[in-house]
């Protein structure tokens, strides 16, 4: 449903496919308000600008602790599963840290 004549008295309402010839005149004002909440309420409103910059950051914090922490882990967890006589044969000196 919308207003096709916005800010003009009686509001004219019609909905949204143009096949009908339905229309709605109001002339009372709390009518005319309480149907332009409830549009208002009800239309898709756009993506919030700080919720993707927040996501986007989010994301690039994640990835970027990803790159910096994990090498070291798993460098760790496989030097602690190599058991001591098999690290210098599997070249144990760039497992010690």
């Amino acid at each position: 449903m919308y207003r096709q004549n916005r800010g003009v008295r009686p509001a004219v309402y019609s909905p949204l496919s143009d096949d009908d010839d339905e229309t709605l005149e109001l002339e009372d004002p709390l009518l005319i308000e309480a149907l332009e909440t409830i549009r208002a309420a009800l239309s898709p409103k756009p993506p919030l600008r700080w919720l993707r910059l927040g996501l986007t950051a989010g994301v690039v914090v994640v990835v970027l602790a990803g790159f910096l922490w994990l090498p070291a882990v798993l460098v760790n967890r496989t030097a602690a599963i190599i058991p001591p006589p098999r690290a210098p044969r599997s070249g144990g000196w760039c497992w010690t840290g």
